[in-house]
């Protein structure tokens, strides 16, 4: 048992924790007192008390400690200003905050938008999360542009609703493969959220907590101002990168957008590229089998007459740099081509879309994915994994590069 302030733990091993004594919270969320909760092994988490609590821990964490410097107090004053924001809109029936999210790799983005989500929530609201962050995947699988409405707080156990997700799929997990691609399908989640709002009071007046990728230089700080423009935001919370502030501020700021700069938190773990690999499959396999592997996917057999798979682009761009000067690419990034189906579709993840025709793959909202478990060329059909049993929607299906290898 120990008395702790932000307690930050890092879990190699499973492990549960309860609240003994007083009160804390976990990412915005309240901790229920007495309740056994579970850390899977490679998880980490924060918890915060303002007056102190007893908790007690059942397990060895790798990295356990107690932590007095936290920018918790910066998040809860951005929270009261944000709810400031929702009042005077829903008094006069415009548009809440929209907050956008920015900072290097592992600089605490996600952990920011989950405490703001949540405290939002625990307010009466129901923010609209949207997370661009496609290496991640916080909502569907990585390689997806996601949105969904947020009405409970998100628990230690929990992950975002997937009820009613709003998904475009890019189908990477690295934004500079296709700028052209991931500009064009925020542009589409624009769109259609703002019709959502158009539609929901609720919606409008609660705004948007949106995610975005750590890669904000050269073509990736062109990637994230395009975002701004398009979601129309007007908060942009910058953390720990004095640089990109100042440059947001000279670029974008002004006007109707406010560029805040927060203090990044000292428990922010750094992650190689091995670990961000680990933590994908972890969440493709998520997808199917549930955070507490509960979930029964379906297995079947897919003949290739059944459905048409389709990619986006031509083949990689070009690098800009490496062509003669005022030469530009050929190659189309928001082309579509037939795939000839064969043994390269082993393990790669495939979405599955309403669209009546390829040319409304790109425009059409994901309606679930499926991992190809076994190509059978001599049978001319796919054995594929399904969240659920049934017919398929459509026929046309989106591929991309990204695999589940560790099924």
């Amino acid at each position: 048992m120990m008395v702790i302030s932000p307690l930050n733990v890092f879990a190699p091993l499973m492990l549960n924790f309860q609240l003994l004594k007083g009160c804390a919270e976990c990412y915005g969320a309240e901790i229920a007192p007495r309740h056994k909760y579970t850390i899977n092994s490679g998880s980490k988490l924060a918890i915060f008390t303002y007056r102190g609590c007893m908790l007690e821990m059942i397990g060895r964490p790798k990295v356990c400690y107690v932590g007095r410097d936290t920018p918790m107090i910066q998040y809860i004053n951005t929270h009261e200003k944000l709810q400031l924001r929702r009042s005077k809109a829903s008094e006069s029936s415009v548009p809440g905050p929209r907050v956008l999210v920015c900072g290097p790799a592992d600089s605490g983005k996600s952990t920011l938008c989950r405490v703001l989500v949540n405290y939002a929530v625990r307010a009466g609201h129901r923010p609209m999360f949207v997370d661009l962050d496609v290496g991640q995947g916080q909502i569907t699988v990585p390689g997806a542009l996601a949105a969904t409405p947020v009405t409970r707080p998100i628990g230690i156990e929990d992950g975002y609703p997937v009820s009613m997700p709003l998904v475009f799929y890019y189908g990477r997990t690295d934004l500079g493969s296709n700028g052209a691609l991931f500009t064009t399908l925020v542009q589409r989640m624009a769109d259609v959220l703002s019709e959502q709002c158009e539609m929901d009071p609720e919606a409008l007046t609660a705004g948007q907590i949106i995610n975005t990728c750590g890669w904000v230089d050269g073509e990736g700080y062109d990637l994230l101002v395009k975002a701004i423009e398009a979601l129309r935001v007007d908060i942009v919370l910058v953390l720990g990168d004095e640089r990109l502030s100042s440059m947001l501020s000279s670029d974008v700021g002004g006007g109707n957008i406010n560029i805040v700069k927060l203090q990044k938190s000292g428990g922010v773990v750094t992650r190689d590229k091995g670990f961000r690999r680990k933590c994908r499959m972890a969440r493709v396999r998520e997808y199917f089998y549930g955070p507490k592997n509960h979930l029964s996917p379906d297995s079947r057999t897919v003949q290739f007459s059944e459905v048409d798979i389709y990619v986006v682009g031509s083949g990689s761009q070009a690098d800009q740099t490496a062509l003669p000067i005022g030469a530009q690419s050929e190659l189309d990034p928001l082309s579509l081509r037939k795939v000839a189906l064969g043994m390269e579709l082993t393990h790669t993840i495939l979405v599955i879309t309403f669209a009546e025709s390829p040319e409304a793959l790109l425009s059409s909202n994901a309606a679930g994915f499926l991992y190809v478990q076994e190509v059978d060329l001599q049978n001319e059909r796919l054995t594929v994994l399904a969240p659920c049993p049934g017919q398929l929607p459509g026929r046309l299906l989106l591929a991309g590069d990204v695999k589940w290898l560790e099924h």
